[in-house]
């Protein structure tokens, strides 16, 4: 496989423990759902539309689907973990320092005591 001359995008997957899961956006997909998309708009991206679920436990998974990629957050507020994947790209403008400070953003709401981050840069 021949690797690329130039990189489009960054591509961050979280794994967060020890979460203090206090904002009430956090328990409504619809919810969480609209506030990523106003997150995404501060950090001059493009939210497209959202879906999600939201459990009888509390728990929610909340997908955005980005005019850059996307962005999916799933919560176990039982357990305080969460698990963030946000991946921005874009082949006319390098978006990656727009998709560092809504995967920090989205982090900081969750108030992780704990965190494991892979990123890719694709």
């Amino acid at each position: 496989m021949k690797a690329l001359s130039w990189q489009s995008g960054i591509h961050h997957l979280a794994e967060l423990s020890g979460c203090t899961l206090s904002d009430p956006v956090l328990f409504n997909h619809q919810l969480l759902g609209e506030y990523i998309a106003s997150l995404v708009a501060q950090c001059g991206l493009t939210a497209l539309s959202h879906t999600g679920y939201t459990f009888d436990d509390g728990g929610v998974t909340t997908v955005v689907a980005l005019a850059e990629s996307h962005v999916s957050i799933h919560t176990w507020p039982e357990r305080a973990y969460v698990t963030l994947d946000v991946f921005v790209c874009n082949h006319s403008q390098d978006n990656r320092a727009h998709g560092e400070r809504l995967f920090q953003m989205l982090c900081d709401l969750c108030k992780p005591q704990d965190r494991v981050v892979r990123s890719i840069h694709r």
